[in-house]
């Protein structure tokens, strides 16, 4: 009986899994795809008249040449900083957040 109530529970269980499915997504398809919302006929215009259209605008003017680069440098010169600079940057933003975390810790001690 342990067996055949498990199986029972289960189908139940896939039913109701089904018809909730089933549900949610007939509601989806009315609330995305409504029917009232559709496209107009087309209509086709009577061959015997031709409409008169307006002549396409004129192109607009090419845009003007970009600037020229600017002249090079003397030879040697590079815009990038040098490694001394990068290196001592970098030690003092470290040396700078482990003074904080120090000064935070010894506060958090104090109180």
């Amino acid at each position: 009986m342990g067996k055949a109530s498990f199986i029972g529970k289960w189908a139940y269980r896939a039913c109701l899994a089904v018809l909730g499915g089933a549900i949610l997504t007939s509601s989806a398809q009315a609330f995305f795809f409504p029917k009232g919302i559709g496209v107009p006929p087309r209509t086709v215009p009577d061959p015997g008249v031709t409409p008169h259209i307006p002549p396409p605008p004129p192109p607009p003017p090419p845009p003007p040449p970009p600037p020229p680069p600017p002249p090079p440098g003397p030879p040697g010169t590079n815009s990038t900083p040098e490694p001394a600079t990068l290196i001592s940057g970098a030690l003092g933003a470290g040396l700078v957040g482990l003074f904080s975390l120090r000064r935070r810790r010894f506060q958090v001690r104090r109180n």
